[in-house]
C-alpha cells in the first residue's frame, strides 16, 4: 500500500466517524534508552495544538494489548488516538494533555511496571512540559495492556490518581489473582483515598475477557475500590476501545483542575440591538485559587475579571448571533473553558418589511414581525426545522404551503408559542376573522389578542386529518377600534397547527359622515352661536349618534336627525371641529375636519368714565354690584347683543338677579360715555 493511499484510507475512516483531526496536535516517534531492558526504546507521544514550553500539561500513559505495539493506538484503522483526542479537547470535553503510548509487547505486568515507572515516566518528566504530580498522571490499557495497568496501577498507586482497564482482567486462581487478593486486602482502602479516577470499560457478553473483567471488578470493590463501569458494542475490538478511549476523557485530570461555567445569559437568549449584556460566570478550583476569569465571543476576548463574582459587561452589541465562553485560569496556570452559551441580538420590533399590515385585508402567518425569538414572537426550539430558505435566521419553523396560492405556511407551531403581527384597523366596526389552518389531531386552540386585550379566545380548530389539508375557520362579530396595534396569535394547550394567512373583513359597512355647516374656514364672533350640522348615513344599518369634537374633547351629542350642536360661549381662537358617526353595529367613522375662527367682539369704544365704575363679586352667584357715584344707564346683553336687562341708578346698584348661569355684557352709561364688562354668573 503507498503512503498516499493509506494518508487517502486514513481520511476516509476519520471523516467517515464523525472524528476530525486538528492538524495542529502531533503524534511524533521518539526513542529514549532504558535501564530496565538495556536498550533503545520507542514511544509514541500526541502533542496537543498549542502545546508550548509556557504551560505545564497533565500526561496519560496508554498501553496497547497483546500482539500490538506503540503505533498501534495512533494508527487510524485501529485506534485512531490523534482524532479522539482533537475532538474531545476541541469540544472542551478533555483538558489538553499528553499522551505517551510506550513499547511493552507481551511484556509480564511485573515487567511494565518497572519499564514504565523506571524509564518511561522520568524520560517523560525530563523531556516534556509536563506536571510530575499523581494527579496529573494516568494510565490505561486494553486487553494484555490492561492487566499491565492493573499491576502498575495498583502496585504504584502514589504515581497514578486515574486509572482505566478496558477489555481485560485477571484469570481466576492463577497466582497473580491470588497475590493481588492478599495485597487488595491490605492496601484497598489507600488505594480508593489515592485514586480520583478508575474507569473499566468492556465489550459485553461476548468480549473474551468478559468474565475475567466482572470478576476482577467484584474482587476490586470487595476491597473498597470504587469502579465506573461503561459496556459498549464491539466485544473484544477496537470498536469497543475506541469508544472506552472517547468515555474516558473527559473524567482524566479534573481533580485540580478549575471548573467554571456561565450563569448568565441562558442559553439562546435575545436582545435588541443596540444590546447590553451582562456576562456572569462561577469559578472554582479544589485544591487552589481562581485567578482570573476571561470572557470571549468566539475567539475574540471580551474582558476579564480577577475576582467574585466574576462578571462582564457587554455593551453597544449590535445584531447578530454571538457563541459566548468563560475561561479560568488558576494559581497553577490551569486553564479550563465553560460550556458555550448561544445568544441572539435582534433588531427592535418591526413590521415585517416595513409594511404594516392593513385591517380589513389579509395577514400572511409568515410576515410576523422582525424583532426576534422572546420580542417579536416566542419560539421553543432555536432555528428552523424545515430547512426552507425563507427568513431562516429566526426561529420560527416555515414550510412550503401546498394550499391554495401555495407560498409559505408557519407549521410545528406548538403550546404557548406565539407570533406577533404590526396592524393598522383603517375603521373602528366590526369585523369578521377567517383563519386559514390545518392539522392532523384533535383538541387544538388558538387565541388571538389586539395590544394585549384577547378579541378571541380558545378558538376550536378541526382536525383537517392532515398537515397540508386547508379549512377556514371564521370568528365573528370581532369588535376592533381604529388605529396601530400589535395583534400577537397564541398557540392554545395542544401543540402543533399550521398556520396559512388571517383574513379580516368588515361585518358592516361603516357609516358615512360630513359636516354640512358651517363651511370649512369660517369667522364667528365669540357672541355667536355656531350651529354644528352634520349629515350621516349607514348603507347596511342605522345611526345611532352623531358627536361633534373640538381637537379631542367632545362638544355635544345628537342621535337623531338632522344631526346638530348649538355651540356658544367659545373665547377667540381657531377650532378643528369634526364630527363622529356611530352606526347600530358599533362602527364608527369621522368627518374630515373644517377650521372655525372665533373673534372678539367690537362692542364700541370703552371711553373714559371718571370715576371709573367698579362691578364685583365677578364671577357672581346671586347678584352682581355695580358702583358708581352718579346717575348712570346700564344693559345686560347676552353674547349675541341682545338685551336682556336695563336699567337706571346712582351709587350701588345690585343687578343680574334673573339671569341664568353664562358670560354676558355689561354696558354703563354716563353723561354720553360707555364702558363694557364681561360678567359672569356661575
Amino acid at each position: 500500500m503507498t503512503n498516499k493511499l493509506k494518508i487517502f484510507l486514513c481520511l476516509i475512516l476519520t471523516l467517515g466517524s464523525g472524528i476530525h483531526c486538528n492538524a495542529a496536535s502531533s503524534i511524533t516517534e521518539v526513542t529514549y534508552f532504558s535501564k530496565t531492558m538495556n536498550s533503545n526504546r520507542k514511544m509514541n507521544v500526541y502533542l496537543p495544538d498549542g502545546y508550548n514550553q509556557n504551560t505545564y500539561y497533565p500526561t496519560f500513559y496508554l498501553m496497547h494489548g497483546g500482539g500490538q505495539r506503540y503505533y498501534t493506538w495512533a494508527n487510524p484503522f485501529d485506534g485512531n488516538v490523534k482524532a479522539i483526542l482533537d475532538q474531545a479537547i476541541s469540544s472542551g470535553k478533555a483538558v489538553p494533555m499528553i499522551v505517551v503510548m510506550p513499547d511493552a509487547p507481551d511484556f509480564a505486568p511485573n515487567l511494565f511496571t518497572r519499564e514504565l515507572c523506571d524509564d518511561v515516566i522520568p524520560f517523560v518528566e525530563k523531556t516534556y512540559r509536563v506536571k510530575p504530580e499523581k494527579d496529573s498522571r494516568a494510565l490505561a490499557g486494553l486487553s494484555w495492556g490492561g492487566l499491565q495497568v492493573l499491576d502498575a496501577g495498583l502496585y504504584r498507586y502514589d504515581l497514578f490518581g486515574y486509572l482505566g482497564v478496558f477489555s481485560s482482567g485477571w484469570f481466576i486462581g492463577d497466582n497473580i489473582y491470588n497475590v493481588m487478593r492478599t495485597y487488595l486486602a491490605s492496601n484497598g482502602s489507600k488505594i480508593e483515598q489515592s485514586m480520583r479516577y478508575f474507569y473499566y470499560g468492556q465489550g459485553g457478553p461476548s468480549d473474551i475477557a468478559y468474565n475475567n473483567g466482572a470478576e476482577t471488578m467484584k474482587l476490586l470493590r470487595a476491597n473498597g475500590i470504587t469502579i465506573d463501569y461503561w459496556e459498549h458494542s464491539g466485544s473484544h475490538s477496537f470498536v469497543c476501545w475506541r469508544q472506552d478511549l472517547q468515555e474516558i476523557l473527559p473524567f482524566l485530570f479534573k481533580h485540580g483542575t478549575p471548573s467554571v461555567a456561565i450563569t448568565a445569559p441562558a442559553a439562546n437568549a435575545s436582545y435588541t440591538a443596540p444590546a447590553a449584556i451582562n456576562i456572569t460566570a462561577t469559578a472554582s478550583d479544589p485544591n487552589g485559587t481562581i485567578s482570573k476569569v476571561e470572557f470571549f465571543n468566539g475567539t475574540t476576548k471580551l474582558g476579564e475579571d480577577v475576582s467574585a463574582p466574576y462578571a462582564y459587561s457587554w455593551t453597544n452589541v449590535p445584531v447578530g448571533t454571538y457563541t459566548i465562553t468563560a475561561v479560568a485560569t488558576d494559581n497553577a496556570g490551569t486553564k479550563a473553558t465553560s460550556a458555550a452559551v448561544t445568544l441572539k441580538v435582534n433588531v427592535a420590533q418591526a413590521a415585517y418589511n416595513n409594511t404594516i399590515h392593513e385591517i380589513p385585508g389579509t395577514i400572511q402567518a409568515e410576515a410576523f414581525d422582525v424583532g426576534g425569538n422572546g420580542f417579536a414572537y416566542f419560539d421553543e426550539t432555536p432555528g428552523s426545522e424545515t430547512g426552507v430558505s425563507f427568513r431562516n435566521d429566526e426561529d420560527v419553523d416555515i414550510e412550503n404551503c401546498t394550499d391554495v396560492g401555495a407560498g409559505y405556511n408557519v407549521g410545528w407551531a406548538t403550546s404557548g408559542e406565539w407570533l406577533e403581527y404590526t396592524v393598522n384597523v383603517q375603521n373602528s366596526g366590526v369585523y369578521h376573522m377567517d383563519l386559514r389552518i390545518a392539522c392532523d389531531g384533535d383538541g387544538r386552540t388558538l387565541s388571538i389578542s389586539m395590544d394585549g386585550a384577547n378579541i378571541a379566545s380558545n378558538i376550536t380548530i378541526p382536525n383537517t386529518t392532515g398537515w397540508q389539508t386547508w379549512q377556514t375557520v371564521r370568528v365573528s362579530n370581532i369588535q376592533l377600534s381604529a388605529g396601530q396595534k400589535t395583534m400577537r396569535l397564541t398557540i392554545g394547550d395542544v401543540d402543533y397547527i399550521n398556520l396559512n394567512f388571517v383574513t379580516f373583513v368588515l361585518a358592516n359597512n361603516p357609516p358615512a359622515i360630513s359636516i354640512t355647516a358651517p363651511s370649512d374656514n369660517s369667522t364667528f364672533s365669540v357672541l355667536q352661536t355656531v350651529e354644528l350640522i352634520a349629515t350621516a348615513t349607514d348603507t347596511d344599518g342605522s345611526i345611532t349618534k352623531v358627536d361633534f369634537y373640538n381637537g379631542a374633547t367632545i362638544l355635544g351629542s345628537d342621535n337623531t336627525s338632522p344631526f346638530s350642536y348649538s355651540w356658544s360661549g367659545m373665547p377667540a381662537g381657531s377650532y378643528t371641529i369634526t364630527a363622529k358617526a356611530t352606526d347600530d353595529k358599533g362602527a364608527v367613522t369621522s368627518s374630515a375636519p373644517i377650521t372655525v375662527v372665533i373673534q372678539e367682539v367690537v362692542t364700541g369704544v370703552n371711553e373714559e368714565i371718571d370715576p371709573a365704575p367698579a362691578i364685583y363679586p365677578n364671577p357672581f352667584e346671586d347678584n352682581i354690584i355695580l358702583n358708581y357715584p352718579h346717575e348712570f344707564n346700564y344693559e345686560i346683553c347676552d353674547l349675541t347683543g341682545s338685551v336682556l336687562h336695563a336699567g337706571i341708578g346712582e351709587g350701588e346698584k345690585r343687578i343680574g338677579e334673573n339671569l341664568q348661569s353664562g358670560m354676558y355684557l355689561l354696558r354703563v352709561t354716563n353723561n354720553g360715555k360707555s364702558i363694557v364688562f364681561k360678567i359672569l354668573k356661575k
